[in-house]
């Protein structure tokens, strides 16, 4: 229910600019994925989203609503960016954690508002068509820091994904560990079934 509460709260806060576009319904494409391993994520989105339209008649009235499966794949993810933009005509675009690296050069291109569920700011930063919609992984990360210092951590070992925001939340714990004094005595990396 935490997750239906979030994107209702989100399609909630894509209200406010309605102005900014000409036609009686806003579009808003979501490039999820549906189906594979990250399905679960994509579906609980999805449902979030529908609540929200259901239970909100205004704002069903306004929105009109696309999903493209990406299966979580980078390649799947452009192509479904195009077909949001040329096929269903999305003035938005909502992309999901590492989609966001080739949904915003897309959006920013064809001049289309891009909201990203990811924690790297740089996503933000580098395209002005993007904004954010998570909390930043040093957020994160620094909740980590201090679970760590308030059980007064000298060493710790890390277990990681493959994952692009792992590695940047780790790199960052392991710039800060050296100023609180603690040691990293390994970090692994896990590929496997990464793509």
């Amino acid at each position: 229910m935490r997750n239906r509460s979030f994107i209702a709260l989100f399609v909630a806060f894509l209200v406010i600019p309605f102005e900014v576009f000409p036609q009686d319904k806003t579009k808003i494409g979501f490039i999820i994925p549906l189906s594979g391993e990250m399905a679960f994520v994509g579906d609980d989105i999805r449902k979030g989203v529908e609540l929200a339209l259901n239970e909100d008649q205004e704002l069903s009235s306004r929105l009109q609503v696309a999903y493209e499966d990406n299966q979580f794949e980078l390649s799947k993810s452009a192509s479904a960016a195009h077909k949001l933009i040329s096929t269903d005509k999305s003035n938005i675009l909502v992309s999901l954690w590492d989609g966001a690296d080739v949904v915003a050069p897309i959006a920013e291109k064809e001049k289309k508002l891009h909201i990203a569920i990811r924690w790297d700011p740089e996503i933000a930063q580098s395209y002005t068509s993007t904004i954010m919609f998570e909390s930043p992984y040093m957020s994160y990360a620094d909740k980590e820091l201090e679970i760590a210092e308030k059980l007064k951590a000298k060493k710790i070992a890390i277990i990681e994904s493959a994952h692009k925001s792992q590695r940047l939340i780790f790199d960052y714990l392991t710039s800060k560990f050296k100023e609180k004094d603690i040691k990293l005595i390994e970090r692994i990396t896990i590929t496997e079934g990464y793509k």
